[in-house]
């Protein structure tokens, strides 16, 4: 497996972010900018899904920021990276998940039914999903269509009404946009290369769930 080996080339606690260009901060930043503040719920029930997370800081640097209330779940490919971040965080994180995962699979991996506090069920849901390079991955990929639109169906019936999907990635030309856009109609409203976040090579882009 590529990945393994990538990760298990490094120190378990080594850390290299994708799109250093655009910081940690500034992510978080616009995070709480658009679903952090919500007067009808409050950080402490909200939760955060990351995919691709990699060896990042950034579910670390989200955990601290939210003041470790907020569950942050972490999703990658690589066992060996989901495990190196465990042992890194999970001690000192409780509220952190770790998942191993296929993230053109998200439907299948939160689909099964979770206990609520009236005796009923529900999917998990999610605030936000934050994608900093995975699709950009994809995209490097021959016939990248296919897993881009699972990504994106995916995102689609995980984020709660209102959340948001976070897109850090490369520029992306016009087609992939309206390509994107098409995948996730009646779904989800695009706002694409943010102006106060994007850079001349990275783009920072949001998406939100509609009903």
């Amino acid at each position: 497996m590529g990945w393994d080996n990538f990760y298990k080339s490094d120190c378990v606690d080594s850390v290299f972010e994708w799109h250093s260009e655009v910081s940690n901060d500034d992510i978080l930043d616009e995070l709480l900018l658009h679903c952090g503040n919500n007067a009808d719920e409050d950080s402490s029930s909200q939760s955060h899904l990351l995919v691709g997370t990699g060896n990042s800081l950034l579910p670390r640097d989200l955990y601290d920021k939210l003041d470790g209330g907020a569950t942050v779940t972490c999703l990658d490919y690589s066992l060996t990276c989901i495990k190196n971040l465990e042992m890194v965080h999970g001690d000192s994180c409780p509220n952190m998940k770790f998942i191993h995962g296929d993230a053109t699979m998200l439907t299948d991996i939160f689909s099964h039914d979770i206990e609520t506090p009236t005796g009923g069920s529900n999917n998990v849901l999610f605030n936000s999903v934050i994608d900093k390079g995975l699709i950009d991955a994809l995209m490097c990929s021959e016939g990248w269509n296919g897993p881009v639109v699972n990504v994106l169906q995916g995102v689609t019936s995980v984020l709660k009404t209102n959340g948001i999907f976070m897109l850090i990635s490369y520029k992306l030309p016009n087609p992939t946009k309206a390509f994107m856009e098409e995948i996730s109609a009646e779904k989800l409203v695009w706002e694409f290369d943010l102006p106060r976040r994007s850079t001349d090579r990275v783009s920072f882009s949001i998406a939100r769930r509609l009903e």
